[in-house]
């Protein structure tokens, strides 16, 4: 998620290096995040992994396609730089999401090692 603030933060800075940079350091966050939800899921999932994994793709896939949809609105506001604030926004609701993931997989290891 910090790689991704970074990199779009990159493609506001002039220069066609700077912007390419920071579309390289997106994507390099981007399959990062990914991969690693990917296997998150699947070490979780207690039962029925496949569905588990599956679901996730189908999550994956729903929302990458309607990401220029929600953007959109952002850069009728204020072009580029208001994509990249949506991008920050949804970047903010990513790390809430982990933050709160993180906190249940605490609680559960918690109560698996009461229950030993």
């Amino acid at each position: 998620t910090v790689l991704l603030a970074c990199g779009s933060a990159l493609t506001l800075a002039g220069g066609l290096g700077m912007i390419i940079t920071g579309f390289l350091v997106n994507s390099f966050g981007f399959f990062l995040a990914h991969s690693t939800l990917s296997g998150w899921v699947s070490r979780h999932a207690q039962q029925a992994r496949a569905s588990a994994s599956s679901l996730y793709l189908v999550a994956y896939y729903l929302c990458g396609s309607f990401g220029g949809l929600v953007l959109e609105p952002f850069w009728q506001w204020q072009g580029w730089s208001g994509v990249v604030v949506g991008v920050w926004l949804l970047l903010g609701l990513t790390l809430a999401g982990g933050a709160y993931l993180l906190r249940w997989q605490r609680r559960e290891q918690a109560a698996d090692q009461a229950r030993e």
